[in-house]
């Protein structure tokens, strides 16, 4: 029995680390730390996307 607790207490701690990783990764990717932290050519990729999206909607407005 004891066996299957520990068991489940590494299961919920691993989640538990997920949870904590992914909600940084959003809070860095929401305020732009991302694009510093990224090496240029990720940030260069990412601005770029941006670009072509704000142009697409500045096209659709006109």
């Amino acid at each position: 029995m004891k066996k299957a607790s520990t068991q489940k207490d590494i299961v919920l701690r691993a989640v538990k680390e997920l949870v904590v990783i992914l909600a940084v990764f959003l809070l860095l990717q929401h305020f732009g730390i991302l694009n510093r932290l990224a090496p240029d050519s990720l940030a260069d990729a990412s601005m770029i996307d941006d670009h072509a999206r704000d142009n697409k909607i500045k096209n659709n407005n006109r």
